[in-house]
């Protein structure tokens, strides 16, 4: 069945795209002036600093072909945010790591990034914010399980059907 243009997980997708433009059309400006970085490079340098250090994995993470992760990561080691070495198990990885400039970087970028959104959407109010974190908490939730597809034939496949 293809999907008409009313289609509720059409809308939700394409609804879901347009808040992340809003929120990069106010984010990017105080980053790309303060720290010379995107906020794509925010996202990468804060996954570093939270434990994840394969390059293969940030891509997958932050929904990046693994060149344009390659490339955005190569740019925070230029810039001293993030370390790259070679993992000492496996000669054909390479492990990352952050900075302490990194870590500051982060530390004052998140700060930035969080005053900047208040001040560009007072207007909607605090409450009406929790409101849409929850919501929007919950949405991750269920869209981060398997899709339904998937779960379906894995099941089928563990019963012998």
């Amino acid at each position: 069945m293809e999907p008409s243009g009313d289609d509720p997980y059409l809308q939700l997708a394409q609804n879901v795209g347009l808040l992340s433009r809003a929120f990069e059309r106010v984010i990017e400006p105080t980053l790309q002036e303060r720290y010379g970085i995107s906020a794509r490079q925010l996202l990468g340098l804060r996954l570093v600093e939270r434990g994840e250090t394969s390059p293969m994995r940030i891509a997958e993470l932050a929904a990046l072909a693994p060149s344009s992760a390659s490339r955005m990561l190569d740019g925070l080691v230029e810039m001293g945010l993030l370390t790259r070495t070679g993992d000492p198990d496996d000669r054909r990885k390479t492990v990352l790591g952050v900075t302490e400039r990194g870590r500051e970087v982060s530390r004052e970028a998140r700060l930035a990034v969080a005053e900047a959104l208040q001040r560009s959407y007072r207007h909607v109010g605090a409450d009406r914010i929790g409101q849409a974190n929850r919501a929007l908490r919950e949405l991750v939730d269920l869209f981060s399980r398997p899709p339904a597809a998937a779960t379906d034939e894995r099941e089928e496949a563990a019963s012998g059907g």
